[in-house]
């Protein structure tokens, strides 16, 4: 069985890997001249690098995101828009994210209380 209890971080800790993150694409957009148009990875190579099975515990956040730089980001076709626009659409995401879990959540205490309510 999962243990959900893993994944949770406190206020502190999201705030520090939130910071991170705008810092990671801030980086990428900065450097992604360096980076190849077209990526040099064959079709299906990740595959290749997933397990078995998926873990039962999750894993370090500083170990996920060691694999998006060596696993995913080989991977991707970088398209060569920068400036502001990137940087809006990252912050929108970050919004969508947020909002759509709230939404999920809403919906589901919608669902069990007309369960509820139908059985009663």
């Amino acid at each position: 069985m999962i243990s959900y209890n893993h994944f949770q971080m406190d206020a502190d800790e999201f705030r520090t890997r939130g910071k991170e993150m705008v810092d990671y694409i801030a980086n990428y957009l900065e450097n992604i001249h360096s980076r190849r148009v077209f990526p040099e990875v064959q079709p299906g190579y990740l595959r290749e690098m997933l397990p078995s099975m998926a873990p039962n515990k999750g894993e370090k956040w500083d170990d996920i995101m060691k694999d998006i730089e060596t696993a995913i980001m080989p991977g991707v076709c970088e398209r060569l828009y920068t400036g502001a626009l990137n940087q809006t659409l990252a912050l929108s995401f970050f919004l969508h994210g947020h909002l759509v879990g709230i939404l999920l959540i809403i919906r589901s205490l919608h669902d069990l209380t007309l369960i509820a309510q139908l059985r009663n």
